[in-house]
């Protein structure tokens, strides 16, 4: 008896309705939404610090100018900060279209662990076009969102601390850069709503269950490259069928599987859960 046999014998799949609410976290327009709550706070305190600035300008004592300069300052580095987090939740909201029919305990470890503050990663993931100039700036956010934008700046070489003080000062206050990060979220933003959600690129869910507690989801286009996340049973477990290749000779004993599956087995993505 071959291990196939052995498999489609003992093993049994069978489909597994998607069902997803908002509590579990995969909902893509709940994370947009909070993405949409920090761009807007951080467009509030921008335009605070414009007005502050006008302020200064017409100030006629030094606490009057001292008090600008305390606000002005504030708003930028919130505003950075929430621009940075704007852009972790953005992206996040596309990164659940890849969990759907996964376990929740994947999806929130990853989430945390995989994603965490790693923007190019996550925008890696959803095939996002980026120059390079792009890809570095979603690498300083990352920064912003670790240290630059919650820590204050510790160096016991005086000249290395100026001028890593002057970078993050130059990076904040920079309204130019402030305007490119805004039209590069929104650019991400419309690439992130159509993942799922575009007739001319649809999207293809497949779930099975495995034996009793084991499961297999697999995903194709919605604007996302082909992906199978697996979670083996206790029974493949047990007999040592936990593999990537038993995993295949499983879906493909399957008749309804077997054309799908032999043709995007070594194309789509492979995640174990």
């Amino acid at each position: 008896m071959n291990l196939q046999q052995t498999i489609t014998r003992m093993s049994k799949i069978e489909p597994n309705l998607i069902k997803i609410t908002s509590k579990q976290g995969y909902d893509k327009t709940s994370w947009l939404k909070e993405g949409d709550r920090h761009r807007e706070s951080s467009a509030l305190l921008r335009n605070t610090r414009r007005q502050n600035y006008d302020l200064f300008k017409i100030a006629k004592s030094d606490k009057e100018k001292r008090r600008c300069i305390e606000i002005m300052d504030a708003c930028v580095y919130s505003s950075t900060l929430l621009i940075a987090y704007a852009y972790e939740l953005t992206l996040k909201a596309g990164i659940t279209c890849l969990y759907l029919g996964c376990s929740q305990k994947l999806f929130e470890k990853d989430i945390k662990s995989k994603y965490g503050h790693n923007l190019v990663k996550a925008a890696d993931d959803l095939k996002l076009s980026l120059s390079e100039d792009q890809r570095t700036d979603l690498r300083s956010l990352e920064n912003v969102l670790m240290k630059t934008g919650r820590y204050p700046i510790i160096s016991s070489d005086t000249n290395q601390y100026l001028q890593n003080i002057n970078a993050r000062s130059y990076d904040f206050w920079d309204d130019n850069k402030y305007n490119e990060r805004l039209d590069l979220l929104e650019d991400i933003r419309g690439h992130v709503k159509l993942i799922d959600a575009d007739s001319g690129n649809p999207v293809t869910y497949i779930t099975y269950k495995i034996d009793e507690d084991g499961y297999f989801c697999f995903r194709m286009g919605g604007r996302l490259s082909a992906r199978i996340t697996v979670k083996y049973s206790e029974y493949q477990a047990r007999n040592g069928l936990n593999s990537r290749q038993a995993m295949r000779d499983l879906l493909l004993s399957n008749d309804a599987l077997k054309p799908l599956f032999a043709y995007y087995w070594d194309k789509a993505e492979y995640i174990e859960d």
